[in-house]
């Protein structure tokens, strides 16, 4: 009786062992099988269709290299990467397996980066017009060449700019430029008293950049510039508060730190852009003027649906603080063409700033390299005056806020190919409003 059992006991045992053997043979080759899939290696990466980008220039953007790791759940990141390169347009990425190797295929369509600026902007009191050109992939790097002249309130200016990003493919690059701005500014002296002033500014400036990552970046640099002030000939014969003239020559050091994940759908953008800026002015005509210092963050946010052109959400929030000097010089503006659209130009000037404005752009047309959008906008910021309290950022008394329309012309082959025009007007008082003209985006 013992022995059978027992012999029955086995019986009935040994199915449970050919149950567990089988789930450990299948565990093994279900693993075995993932760490071959996963140990797949990049053994070639081809471009197609390019003309003018250097394949070296896009190989920084994308996170596969040859003989490392393939991974598929990347491939829509480099892709994408691509795309936000203001010298690409459109790009498609095929990954082909060969003998557990792995070959992916970039097939590219370059944008034009090379264009005239017939630039214009208008609001009350100020007009302006542009004229120059802009190269945004010299030799295929990605090195940036813009020259301009700009005709303000019948005042002469123009600017040099040139930006390497990467000196010989590491990741230091340089800037520098020559800029000279002339226009007419009202300053102001006490609540009642507005001068007008012949301003002039003649800079050169140079800085060096440093990339943490991909589209991370920090800049350091400076300037010397020359500001001359004069009173404008509407005020002869006047009694008024300021200079006649002043000339001064100061430094500028500067510091700036960019953080950037946006990507790009053509005219949507989704993500975010955070940027920050310290700045000191020394003055050299006078040595023991403490530096003047002033900070501004810029956080920009936008929101579409996927797979979707049907809208944008846009959103950028700047908070500036400067040295609280009691000065006419103040260097936060309330200006239409800058954070409050219909307000008119540089309508008042302090030393602490926030400012919100928010988008909703509707698509309206897309077809082939066209679109057109409508815009719906709010427009809100606060001052605190030269020389009063924080607090005065709260207090109302220093509050804008603008709501308008605009419409958006876009030739989605070019980067930030936009023609602009807003209509703000103050939400209380419908009599003060006005247009705002410009290309590309407000923000």
């Amino acid at each position: 009786m013992k022995l059978f059992s027992s012999t029955e006991t086995l019986k009935r045992t040994l199915p449970y062992f050919t149950i567990i053997r089988l789930c450990v043979i299948f565990i093994f080759l279900f693993f075995s099988h993932f760490q071959l899939k996963a140990q797949l290696l990049v053994e070639n990466i081809y471009w197609k269709g390019l003309k003018k980008t250097k394949k070296s220039h896009l190989l920084r953007f994308i996170k596969h290299k040859v003989g490392k790791q393939y991974n598929p759940s990347l491939l829509a990141d480099d892709e994408q990467q691509i795309i936000n390169l203001a010298s690409i347009f459109n790009v498609k990425a095929q990954a082909d397996t060969i003998n557990d190797k792995v070959d992916i295929t970039f097939e590219v369509e370059e944008a034009i980066t090379f264009f005239p600026i017939v630039n214009f902007g208008g609001l009350r009191d100020n007009v302006w017009i542009q004229l120059g050109a802009t190269e945004q992939n010299i030799l295929g790097r990605g090195i940036q060449a813009t020259a301009f002249y700009q005709n303000t309130d019948r005042r002469h200016n123009g600017q040099l700019h040139v930006r390497i990003p990467y000196l010989k493919g590491s990741k230091w690059g340089v800037s520098f430029g020559a800029t000279r701005w002339a226009s007419v500014e009202p300053l102001f002296f006490g609540d009642t008293s507005t001068v007008f002033f012949l301003y002039d500014n003649r800079a050169v400036s140079s800085s060096m950049i440093l990339e943490f990552g991909l589209n991370h970046t920090l800049e350091v640099g400076g300037s010397y510039f020359v500001e001359s002030y004069r009173k404008d000939e509407r005020h002869n014969g006047e009694t008024t508060p300021g200079p006649a003239s002043a000339s001064l020559p100061k430094l500028l050091y500067k510091l700036t730190h960019r953080l950037d994940r946006r990507n790009y759908y053509h005219y949507l953008l989704r993500g975010w852009y955070l940027e920050q800026n310290l700045q000191f002015v020394q003055n050299l005509t006078d040595k023991k003027d403490p530096l003047f210092w002033m900070s501004w963050t810029d956080f920009h946010v936008y929101l579409s649906p996927k797979q979707s052109k049907l809208f944008n959400i846009a959103s950028r929030l700047r908070l500036g603080l400067a040295d609280n000097r009691d000065s006419p010089f103040a260097p936060f503006v309330l200006d239409s063409h800058v954070n409050i659209r219909g307000a008119g130009n540089r309508i008042d000037r302090g030393t602490a700033s926030f400012v919100w404005n928010l988008e909703y752009r509707q698509t309206l047309i897309d077809v082939g390299h066209y679109a057109a959008q409508g815009v719906v906008f709010s427009d809100l910021g606060t001052w605190r005056k030269p020389g009063g309290a924080l607090s005065d950022l709260f207090s109302g008394k220093t509050t804008e806020h603008f709501l308008g329309i605009g419409i958006r012309l876009i030739y989605k082959k070019m980067h930030n190919a936009i023609l602009r025009a807003d209509y703000g007007f103050d939400r209380n008082d419908a009599s003060n409003n006005g247009w705002v003209l410009g290309i590309g985006q407000y923000f």
